[in-house]
């Protein structure tokens, strides 16, 4: 039997077309009184993280990251952004055996209460939802008349502040039956209170019917609210913003407090190519090609787990 996916959930960073550069953050509309800390971020540091890299572990930094590096898998930091991915080798035991018991209610409450323990801010988890991998028959012929044999769950945490969900923070873990973490991800960085008060004040403001109503006459009604942010893997400058997000032949676009479309600095043309002075840096190899690929995070764990 060939191990395979059963279902993946992706999340990819599309180009917005026709676009402008990020808007400055409209001024707060809300009555409330702002705070200033804004919403918290979460980074996993390895003492608080339950992934084990095994013996004769080594500490180092390449490619943008700072690894540890051990006979059962890496747990690595990216220096710039403090994104966490930690990895099993192929053959590291807590990769064969079997998926938590209690299916995946049990899991999603296990990976929950692993993070928060971690540090995760309980208050900003809006869901948590499951992937399953199992084992399924080479013959295409059987697939769909054959159950397959569930062997692996992964659960993912969805973000939001103030109800107005943060689509680019992401953490997620596999843990096995042994109650071990077997692979996991995490990138939660802090978003500014000016941006928390923009996103109440565009909440707002859609709650008014008639300010709404003349909104949808620039902007099509079947968007959603969202908070975006530059992805971990972005080693350029952060950026925070509130927009509507429209979904369009295959596209996100953004869209503004005004109407207006906008793109994050990672999506404009040209923002993943390599600076001249690191094209032939043996450190700046991470980078990819010309361009870097696009973030795909459940992508990321197939690639770890079954790549």
């Amino acid at each position: 039997m060939d191990r395979r996916s059963i279902c993946v959930f992706g999340m990819v960073l599309l180009l917005s077309i026709s676009c402008t550069d990020v808007p400055a953050e409209p001024m707060s509309r809300s009555s409330a009184q702002p705070s200033v800390s804004g919403a918290a971020e979460f980074r996993l540091a390895k003492e608080n993280s339950r992934f084990q890299v095994g013996t004769s572990a080594r500490e180092l930094v390449e490619f943008g990251m700072h690894k540890w590096v051990g006979d059962n898998g890496v747990f690595a930091t990216r220096t710039v952004t403090g994104m966490v991915l930690a990895s099993p080798n192929g053959d590291s035991p807590s990769r064969f055996a079997g998926a938590l018991i209690g299916g995946a209610a049990a899991h999603d409450l296990a990976v929950q209460d692993y993070f928060v323990a971690a540090g995760l801010p309980k208050e900003q988890i809006s869901s948590v939802r499951s992937m399953t991998s199992g084992l399924l028959p080479t013959d295409s012929a059987k697939l769909g008349q054959v159950k397959p044999d569930l062997e692996a769950l992964y659960s993912y945490i969805d973000r939001s502040v103030d109800g107005v969900p943060v689509v680019d923070s992401f953490a997620w873990a596999r843990i096995n039956e042994y109650e071990e973490v077997v692979t996991e991800s995490v990138y939660w960085p802090p978003i500014p209170q000016s941006v928390v008060d923009n996103a109440k004040a565009f909440a707002n403001s859609l709650a008014n019917s008639t300010w709404a109503a003349a909104f949808y006459q620039r902007v099509p009604p079947h968007g959603r609210l969202v908070i975006r942010h530059t992805p971990g893997v972005w080693d350029g400058s952060f950026k925070a913003a509130v927009a509507y997000d429209v979904e369009w032949a295959g596209q996100t676009v953004h869209h503004d407090i005004t109407g207006a479309k906008f793109q994050m600095p990672n999506e404009k043309d040209g923002a993943w190519a390599r600076p001249p002075a690191t094209r032939n840096d043996p450190g700046a190899r991470d980078c990819g090609r010309v361009r870097y690929p696009r973030p795909r995070m459940w992508e990321s764990i197939i690639g770890s787990e079954f790549g």
